[in-house]
């Protein structure tokens, strides 16, 4: 296709993709999408919502619900466009509102894990970080107490942020070991709601460095071959 074509047919979609936007936006007041961005199929725009993917026709006439997938390079570009939207979100919290466990020297690696206090698999998970840490992967937590808000898993993961030590007093409370009681400013809830919006059913959810969801516990060798994966996409 001539260069002149081409800059036209970019321009076609990118002047759609604003219509759409306009269009969803008297459809649905009060909520802007995300992104609207065109898709390889011509005439195809995908919508996301936070982490709500949807098609739509240029037209805005025709919403499709679903997998879009490359099978030419076997590439799902639904899932490929939510691990984007999980690491844009991940990275509009602060650095300091984690609790970390970093490796000696530079960290090759980061992975962020939604975490309960009580939940036995994230204790077996924890007692692997210094594993990780030894092959250069920093671990990151956020707090998903499985019950809830204002209940017992909820104030440990409270007392663990509000201690003065709160690496200590997390992996105390990872041992099954009671910590003192503490409160003060916390990101258990903000957390909580983040990992409701990323769709975690269950602990520990880990996010790799590439936004891939992994929900469940691996031990160290499966998930050290998954966060390189990660890494090399």
């Amino acid at each position: 296709m001539p260069a002149a074509a081409l800059a036209d047919a970019g321009k076609t979609a990118a002047d759609n993709a604003k219509a759409l936007r306009q269009r969803l936006v008297k459809l649905i007041p009060g909520q802007a999408p995300d992104s609207v961005q065109p898709t390889p199929i011509p005439g195809l725009f995908q919508v996301r919502y936070g982490l709500k993917v949807f098609y739509l026709t240029g037209n805005g006439r025709y919403l499709i619900q679903g997998q879009l997938v490359d099978l030419k390079d076997r590439q799902n570009l639904t899932d490929t466009s939510l691990d984007k939207a999980r690491l844009s979100l991940l990275d509009t919290l602060p650095a300091s509102s984690f609790i970390e466990y970093r490796p000696k020297g530079k960290a090759r690696y980061t992975i962020s894990v939604f975490s309960d206090v009580d939940c036995p698999y994230c204790r077996a998970l924890h007692a692997e970080v210094p594993a990780l840490n030894r092959k250069g992967v920093a671990v990151r937590y956020l707090f998903f107490p499985r019950s809830g808000p204002d209940t017992p898993s909820y104030y440990t993961a409270v007392s663990a942020w509000c201690a003065k030590d709160r690496q200590t007093a997390f992996t105390r409370a990872m041992e099954g070991k009671a910590i003192p009681k503490a409160t003060c400013a916390n990101p258990v809830k903000r957390d909580f709601d983040l990992g409701v919006r990323f769709g975690v059913e269950g602990t520990p959810t880990i996010v790799l460095q590439n936004g891939q969801v992994l929900p469940g516990y691996l031990p160290v060798d499966k998930l050290m071959q998954a966060i390189k994966d990660a890494s090399a996409s």
